[in-house]
Parts: structure tokens; sequence; C-alpha cells
């Protein structure tokens, strides 16, 4: 138990990377156009150009640029920091968890590396200069959803990994292929929705449509599950979590040879346990990413407490459906 909790707390930690690789100050650039200027942070007064250090924060970075003659405000918006988009993607599978850890985070946002103010300039809210920064897939896409909306999706399921601990076997772990999900998303909020999902996957073991040839005893693992997520959407990314109920199937196929005339083993569970999905947006229909499944109670021939997880690969594409309209009431 002691080595099974330490393991999670490295993965955990390696993977909240925004926690551990920033900062929470780092130093911003400021350029002006006009002489002898300062900007002026909080209650700090600075010549610039000059690089200054910034706090992260959520929140807009406020500033006014003063002069002997004028001062004008400005807000430059706060962004994901580029080690919160491609480390946290890039380590995730190892250990979701840390993606929470990472949201709960002041550091996983930034104010770009350089901040130009412009006395004469018309817009007061700035944005940073980053974006050529990004990979082409997840440059920053308007959210054009809004409350009351209803999407349907659809999802492939391709690559599934399976652990699971049957009474027959003790313990075993698969990698397969093959399934489909579907469902329905319902914003709440621009951002944010709630999403019903419908699984089927299993481990088949090649990744194209074929006919396989077994010559001994053979495993096969199926789970079907339905799933109630609360999911976050950022311009580029979703997030989620959420609770799951479904079955598993683990069954033994014995081929009848003249060696082997066993009967086949079969054995199926009733599972409850939570669901943490997690996506990258192409565009605002399509997104691809995966699905961590741990479940934690089993309803076999008695209820008991048993961690198993399936983790999915998945492409998925939402279509719109219909905007559920509030009734104006009238007022006398």
């Amino acid at each position: 138990m002691r080595t099974l909790l330490i393991s999670l707390f490295i993965i955990t930690c390696l993977t909240s990377c925004s926690t551990l690789l920033s900062r929470k100050t780092y130093k911003v650039n400021f350029k002006t156009n006009t002489q002898n200027a300062k900007v002026k942070i909080a209650d700090s007064l600075y010549s610039i150009p000059a690089k200054i250090p910034i706090r992260r924060s959520k929140r807009d970075l406020e500033m006014t640029l003063v002069t002997d003659s004028a001062s004008r405000k400005f807000k430059m918006q706060a962004i994901y920091d580029p080690n919160f988009i491609y480390t946290n993607w890039a380590l995730s599978i190892y250990g979701p968890f840390g993606h929470l850890i990472d949201l709960t985070n002041q550091k996983r946002f930034h104010y770009g590396k350089e901040i130009n103010l412009n006395l004469n300039d018309t817009n007061y809210i700035l944005k940073p200069i980053t974006l050529k920064s990004y990979p082409k897939g997840l440059k920053q896409i308007r959210i054009l959803k809004e409350k009351g909306d209803l999407y349907y999706y659809f999802s492939l399921p391709h690559i599934n990994s399976f652990t699971l601990f049957p009474n027959s076997n003790g313990y075993t772990s698969s990698i397969g292929f093959w399934g489909v999900a579907g469902g329905f998303d319902y914003y709440t909020k621009q951002s944010e929705f709630i999403n019903l999902r419908f699984s089927a996957v299993s481990d088949f073991p090649i990744p194209v449509p074929g006919a396989v040839r077994f010559t001994g005893p053979f495993e096969i693992i199926t789970s079907r599950y339905v799933a109630l997520s609360k999911k976050y959407e950022t311009n580029f990314s979703t997030l989620g979590i959420g609770i799951a109920f479904g079955r598993n199937i683990w069954r033994i196929n014995n081929i009848k040879l003249p060696a082997n005339n066993k009967e086949s083993i079969f054995e199926k569970e009733i599972i409850l346990g939570l669901i943490f999905p997690a996506y990258v947006k192409f565009g605002n229909y399509s997104k691809f990413g995966f699905v961590y499944r741990p479940t934690f109670i089993r309803f076999t021939s008695d209820v008991n407490f048993k961690y198993e997880h399936l983790i999915s690969f998945e492409y998925s594409y939402k279509i719109k459906g219909f905007k559920f309209k509030s009734k104006k009431v009238n007022k006398l």
C-alpha cells in the first residue's frame, strides 16, 4: 500500500508540470515608443524599457503608462503558459490527476514575454504576443457555444488499455483496439457543459478490421458503461470529471484441440467509479484525447472494493443539435 501511494505521488508530481516548472513570478520585457515613460503596476513605478518581475495570475494585469504630460491605463489578458499546454498534454496519460493540481494553480497563466505600451493606442485591453509559439492545431479558436446549446457527439475510442482483477486470474492487463461512444453535450455556460456518454470498448488484438486465427487459449476483455460528467472548455482544450457506471466482461476462450479440451472461463462484474476525459481541440467540433476511467467498487457475487481502470485514446466529433430557450415571463 505504501509503495502504491508513493508511486501515485511521484506520477502526480511528474504530470503537474506547470506547478513544478513555472515560478510564481517571472520577468516581462516592457517597451514603449514614448520618451521618459514609466509604468505603474500595483503600487510600484518602473522606468521603461525594463524587465520587470510580474506575479502570475488568472486575472488581467492592470498597469498605467505614465509620462510627463499624460497617463493611460492598460490591461493585459492572462493566457495559459506554454509549459502547461505542451508538457501536461504529453505526460497526462501517466497521471491524469496532475491536471487537477494544475487547474487550481495560478502558475499555469502568464502575460507573454514582452509588453509594448503605446500612449496613442486605441485599445486599452492587450493580448499577449505568443500565438506563434503554439502548435498549429492548438491556436486559439473562438468558442462558438452558448448557454442552452445541445450537441450530439460521436467518438471512436480506438486504443484501449485495461487493468482488471478477475477472481479466476488474480490480475490481468491488456492493450487492444476498437470501440464506439456517443452521447450529448448540454452547455450550462459558454465554456462549461454537462456530458452524457455511452460507450462500448474492447481489446481486439489488431487495429484494422480482419479475421484473427488463434491456436490456443486467448483472452478477451470488453466493457460497456455510461458516464455523466462536467466538462470545462477553453479555446484549445476540454477537461472534465464525472462518475461512471458499467459492466466489464473478461473471458478466456479455449480452442478445442486434442491436447486442450478445457472449458472457457467467463466472468462479468458491475463497476462504479469516476471518469476523467481530456482532449485537445482541432476547431470547434473536432478533438482528440483520452478518457481515464478508474473504478473502485465491484458488484460480483458480493460487493467489494478494488481499483481497476480503463484508458481509451479516441477521436471525437460533435454536431450541433438545438437550443433550449428559457420561457420569458411577462411582468404585469
